[in-house]
């Protein structure tokens, strides 16, 4: 758990590096982006998924020429090997072990084409309030909300939440200490910044 934790600033720092580098590649410059980076560590069954949510700048400032460059569209094919490559690199090297090294040759043996990277286009909020809810709902949103939990008869927790892979609705039941230690897992170490710009 200790060591899952310890990756966080890590892999939002890295995912920075990523869009950095793509930028740079597509423009033909070296170009510095501006992020903002929420990570949050629960997918939808509330089992620990940790993932990115970047919302960039269409483009970045080159330093050299001091003037901004701006860029109509990303090569998704290229994002996500870049995105393979920056985030087994960290991985790595931040843990330097043999199992690491060997999960990450796996990785790259198993997913030739990269890892995913969904982008979507849009508007940048009119106001900074916008931006706000927009951003909150990532980092207020607990990992199961109250209406999706179903039942609890004293031993047991059940519960819901719409499969990515099936796209339905799929129930889990589980043991008290299997429920609270699957919540537990997402929460952060005090002091620590879920939203940071780069």
């Amino acid at each position: 758990y200790q060591r899952s934790q310890d990756l966080l600033s890590p892999l939002m720092r890295c995912g920075v590096k990523c869009l950095d580098d793509v930028f740079s590649r597509v423009s033909r410059q070296p170009l510095k982006g501006g992020y903002i980076v929420v990570v949050q560590t629960h997918g939808r069954s509330g089992q620990y998924n940790p993932h990115l949510h970047i919302i960039a700048t269409s483009g970045g400032w080159d330093q050299e020429n001091h003037k901004w460059v701006h860029l109509d569209y990303l090569p998704y094919d290229m994002l996500r090997k870049k995105w393979q490559w920056y985030l087994l690199t960290m991985l790595r090297q931040t843990l330097k072990t043999h199992d690491i090294n060997r999960l990450v040759d796996i990785c790259y043996r198993k997913y030739p084409n990269g890892f995913v990277a969904n982008v979507q286009k849009g508007d940048v909020p009119s106001r900074y309030e916008s931006l706000a809810r927009y951003l909150a709902k990532y980092v207020v949103s607990p990992p199961i909300s109250l209406r999706r939990i179903d039942c609890y008869n004293g031993s047991h927790v059940g519960y819901h939440y719409r499969s990515h892979h099936t796209d339905r609705v799929e129930r889990e039941r589980v043991d008290v200490y299997t429920f609270m230690g699957r919540m537990i897992q997402h929460v952060f170490p005090k002091g620590f910044k879920r939203i940071r710009y780069y």
